[in-house]
Parts: structure tokens; sequence; C-alpha cells
């Protein structure tokens, strides 16, 4: 559901950033509507609850075991680490060399693992 300065992060492996793209990618039809990603597909995302424009995902060369290292390059990076750590979710990760933040958003998790994500959790990105 929409929210103000939470964030819903995902980490998970793709061969490459076109891969990833395209999993991320909102297409249009014929008549212009929007076509849902199959990142939101798979996550039962409604479109009208998000702002494409408040997603960011990153794709790295080498597979990290420490959410750490994945959020130091994020916005609001520091404020999201220290608000998973007091929240008391693990940093410590599969291996993965994708990372998916959600602004704006508290997604619920029905499921937290699919085919090349796993949920991990949602925080506060801002003080409030």
């Amino acid at each position: 559901m929409e929210t103000e300065n939470t964030v819903s992060i995902w980490i998970g492996n793709f061969a490459d950033k076109s891969q990833l793209v395209h999993y991320l990618q909102i297409n249009y039809d014929e008549d212009g509507e929007a076509v849902p990603s199959e990142f939101l597909i798979e996550n039962s995302i409604d479109l009208n609850d998000i702002d494409d424009d408040l997603l960011e995902a990153e794709i790295y060369d080498l597979e990290h075991s420490n959410l750490e290292q994945m959020i130091k390059g994020t916005s609001y990076g520091q404020t999201i680490l220290r608000n998973l750590k007091g929240e008391g979710i693990n940093t410590i990760i599969p291996p993965s060399n994708t990372i998916i933040l959600l602004y704006n958003y508290h997604y619920i998790a029905n499921v937290v693992a699919r085919e090349n994500t796993r949920f991990i959790g949602t925080v506060n990105y801002k003080e409030t």
C-alpha cells in the first residue's frame, strides 16, 4: 500500500542490466494503457498504488552476501540501514547481485521469495 517515507526492499539475481530492466519495465498497450511489469505482477502490486519514478534498482558485477554493501550506494542508504537494524532485519542475505527499492510503498509479503527476487522488508527511509 502507498505510504509516505517508507521503502520496500527486494534483493535478487539477474544475468545483466537488460534482464533487470525488462523485469521492471512498465509497457503500454495500443490504447495507451499502462501494462504492469513482471515485478509488479509477481508481487501483486497495483500499478495505481505506486509512483514508478520512485523505484530504484541496481545490479552489481559481483554477488553480495551482506545487504549493507548493496544499500550503501542507494538514496537514503544510511537511514535505511539504521532502520533495518532497528527493526531487527538481518543484513546477511543469500548471495545476490541486485537490489530493488520501491519508495513510498509498504509491501506486505504474501510470498517472500520468487524465482529471481526475495523481499527483505519495509522500513522508513526518512526520519519522521
